[in-house]
């Protein structure tokens, strides 16, 4: 592989998928490594044109993160211990879908992706008296590949197991085990996949949900919880932010070229010289 043929895939990379320069730094990299050792190729990663290449990239597409509404996580608690979402024997199946999808997703910090691998079967996932363990399906690739993050296993205790008071009654109906043992009894007559997250509408019921279908559960736990609340939601899209980022940076990648790129990487040395300091 010569210089051009590097730029020019790249550059397709930028304008057809709208990858980021952090991105392109990795495929750059991969490709090198994959070249005869002793080739020419093999070096192309400190080829002046491919830093200057990489670095007029991120100055001209930088990477730019929307502001997130900042909602109140007391808020949405406060009504998942009461109806629409309790009790949990009564309640619809999609009520209960979105509260095991919520807590889940704020107990274990997972990925909407990472919460449609997980199992309803053991060993996948098995309950004990304290405490649910999870594992995730072994098909299934995370964003970050490593030993660590394939094999990782989720361990979530029990929350208030002890119900002395009405306060730790109330506190117990966010304990996800409770939870996710309401959800699978009362899913399981129903249910046409071992995935934990099935659809409950009547066209697609029992199949196994999308990251995005996981998305909008959590985002109308948020919404149905401020409106019961009577408390005006924060300002700010909640569920199309990062959707809408990414379409703005791939337009914005669009129609950059390698001689802008390269120009770009100048200018902003130039810029940063000592003569140029005020």
């Amino acid at each position: 592989m010569d210089l051009h043929t590097l730029l020019s895939f790249l550059l397709l990379l930028l304008s057809n998928r709208g990858l980021t320069a952090s991105t392109l730094k990795v495929y750059t990299a991969d490709i090198i490594a994959h070249q005869p050792t002793h080739s020419e190729a093999a070096s192309l990663f400190q080829h002046p044109t491919v830093k200057q290449f990489l670095k007029g990239l991120k100055n001209l597409c930088p990477t730019q993160n929307c502001p997130v509404p900042q909602w109140s996580l007391t808020i949405i608690l406060n009504r998942l211990t009461r109806f629409p979402f309790e009790p949990m024997g009564s309640i619809s199946v999609h009520m209960l879908s979105l509260k095991i999808a919520f807590l889940l997703a704020i107990t274990s910090a997972h990925r909407s992706s990472e919460l449609t691998a997980l199992h309803v079967d053991p060993p996948f996932l098995q309950f004990h008296p304290n405490k649910i363990t999870v594992y995730p399906d072994i098909s299934f690739l995370p964003k970050v590949v490593s030993d660590f993050h394939l094999t990782q296993l989720l361990v979530l205790p029990t929350f208030f197991p002890s119900l002395f008071s009405n306060l730790e009654r109330t506190l117990h109906t966010l304990d996800v085990r409770r939870t996710l043992l309401f959800y699978t009894s009362r899913t399981v007559a129903f249910r046409k996949s071992q995935r934990l997250f099935v659809c409950t509408s009547e066209s697609s019921i029992g199949s196994p949900v999308t990251s995005q279908t996981i998305s909008s559960w959590i985002t109308e736990v948020i919404r149905l919880s401020y409106d019961l609340a009577a408390v005006p939601l924060p300002e700010g899209p909640l569920d199309s932010s990062l959707t809408w980022h990414s379409k703005r940076r791939w337009r914005e990648g669009r129609y950059v070229t390698i001689r802008a790129l390269v120009s770009s990487s100048k200018h902003s040395d130039l810029d940063r010289s000592p003569h140029n300091v005020k």
